[in-house]
This record gives C-alpha cells, sequence and structure tokens, in this order.
C-alpha cells in the first residue's frame, strides 16, 4: 500500500465511468495495478496494489485521472511520487 498526500482536498471517485486509477509508471513497475483507493484524510490517499511497491517506484498521476478529483470536481494535478 502506499499512501499519496495532494496539495488540495481530493474525493475519490471510484465508479464504473472514474476506474481506478493506473497510476504507475511502467518503465519501474511494468506488472503492477491499482486494486483499491481508501481516503485517508482530506488530502489523503491510500492505493493499494496488485503487488508490492518497493522503495524508489515512481507512481505517476495522469493528466485528467478522473478517479481522484479534487474537492471541487476538477482534475488533480499531474506528477510523479516516488515510494518512500
Amino acid at each position: 500500500m502506499l499512501t499519496v498526500t495532494t496539495d488540495q482536498n481530493v474525493v475519490v471517485a471510484n465508479s464504473p465511468s472514474s476506474p481506478l486509477p493506473q497510476w504507475l509508471d511502467v518503465s519501474t513497475t511494468p506488472n503492477l495495478t491499482v486494486v483499491s483507493v481508501v481516503q485517508v484524510s482530506p488530502t489523503e490517499v491510500a492505493l493499494t496494489f496488485s503487488g508490492t511497491i518497493h522503495q524508489g517506484d515512481v507512481i505517476q498521476i495522469p493528466d485528467n485521472d478522473g478517479s481522484i478529483r479534487t474537492y471541487l470536481g476538477g482534475f488533480v494535478q499531474p506528477g510523479n511520487y516516488v515510494a518512500p
């Protein structure tokens, strides 16, 4: 599991029209997918993956990922998170 802290309030919008995020840089973790997302706090989400996330793996939030939105309904800023 990996907890991601954003710089803004977010909401998990996990529905058929907004599936789980596919946040992974395939160069470091080619076979992993997100299997669940849990809101931990207004600015944090915990992502559970189909396998082990290792220190240094890069988790990438792509442009316009509809599964985790800002509190006002917009898109979360894209960016990279390095697993601790």
